[in-house]
């Protein structure tokens, strides 16, 4: 007979302790990797499409060809909330990245706006140079030539990857670096209709000034103009985290499954040990006694598994987010509080659904029935 006592045991009983921490470790482990994945998701999609709207909102006409109202930009220019406004024309090119396939903005704008807009955005150049005007050629942001696999003097469009958005070829001629996923192109007035830059604007607040034209935006006719502010993009944005609640519950779940499986298995060890319990009962072991023994065995295990697949989980984290996210130019999560507590009710509810159990055989044993049996 082993003596019950965490230590005593879980040194005696290396092999059981390990088989023990095992199930612990790979639950961990999964919940973990699984959050700072989603996360990894939401973050990338976040940086995408809301960042560029912290330093401008856009304003489109309702009808394709039909230019926006000049009462309409002119409220908007004499606000005194409105720093400028920039006439452009907008492109999309393909963005891809496990779990979404979206796309990013490439601002067509005259040459002369550029640099204005680039500041605006704190965009600065990396490599090579500006585009040129009347040339097929873009600036694309760093991430983007990630997420493309592009360099410099490579071409992107539709007649290079039919999946992607960019009408045409176009030469990538500089990569740059800055606020969002913006990339950019002097708009070709040889190639295009020149009435398309009277279609949609760039408006940018005043510092500090960006909830004041996000409200004076929405407050314009809904029946001359399509506008995306920053409020607005968010709310896009939060509704499309309800999939995500999706796979919360998935996520859930999977801990229910882990939970009872590791439970059950932990409660099948202790009751082949009923004899030994009952023994300890008879040697003068109170139920108390027996059940905080029971207790530190069970603790002992969920936190060395706990520990190890923090260990495992925050390792592969960084080799699987790395590899998914960042080497497409998108943002790995290596660490996130939800990932963390989602991966702490492993041992929690463990601990629970084992001891439960534990302390019914525990109140049932008959010490004398246990002793008659040797």
């Amino acid at each position: 007979m082993k003596p019950l006592s965490a230590l005593s045991y879980s040194k005696n009983n290396k092999k059981k302790l390990i088989t023990s921490i095992i199930p612990i470790l790979v639950a961990v482990s999964f919940l973990y990797v699984f959050q700072t994945f989603v996360r990894s998701l939401g973050e990338s999609i976040y940086e995408l499409n809301i960042n560029p709207y912290k330093n401008h909102m856009t304003l489109q006409s309702i009808e394709k060809n039909k230019p926006i109202p000049n009462s309409i930009v002119s409220i908007i220019k004499d606000n005194p909330n409105v720093d400028n406004i920039i006439p452009f024309v907008s492109y999309k090119t393909r963005y891809l990245i496990p779990g979404a396939a979206t796309n990013a903005s490439i601002l067509g704008v005259k040459s002369e706006d550029i640099a204005y807009v680039m500041k605006k955005h704190n965009i600065k150049l990396k490599e090579g140079r500006m585009p040129l005007e009347n040339y097929k050629e873009v600036a694309l942001d760093y991430r983007m030539s990630k997420n493309k696999k592009k360099k410099l003097g490579d071409k992107i469009g539709n007649s290079i990857d039919k999946n992607d958005s960019l009408d045409g070829e176009y030469t990538v001629v500089a990569i740059i670096e800055g606020d969002g996923y913006l990339s950019f192109m002097p708009y070709n007035t040889n190639n295009n209709n020149t009435n398309m830059m009277n279609n949609e604007i760039l408006v940018f607040p005043k510092e500090d000034k960006v909830k004041e034209v996000d409200n004076l935006l929405l407050n314009l006719p809904k029946t001359d103009v399509v506008v995306m502010t920053l409020s607005g993009i968010i709310k896009n944005y939060n509704e499309l985290l309800s999939t995500v609640h999706t796979l919360d519950i998935i996520c859930v779940l999977a801990i229910i499954v882990m939970v009872i499986s590791v439970g059950s298995s932990k409660y099948v060890q202790f009751f082949s040990r009923k004899q030994e319990i009952g023994i300890l009962n008879a040697m003068g072991y109170t139920k108390a006694e027996l059940m905080k023994k029971a207790f530190w065995e069970v603790i002992i295990v969920n936190l060395i598994g706990f520990i190890l697949g923090m260990i495992f989980g925050w390792v592969s984290s960084n080799l699987i987010n790395d590899a998914a996210f960042r080497s497409v130019g998108g943002v790995a999560v290596y660490f996130s509080v939800k990932a963390f507590l989602m991966a702490l009710y492993v041992p929690l509810f463990t601990t629970l659904f084992t001891l439960i159990p534990v302390n019914r055989m525990i109140s049932k044993l008959d010490p004398i029935v246990m002793i008659e049996q040797i």
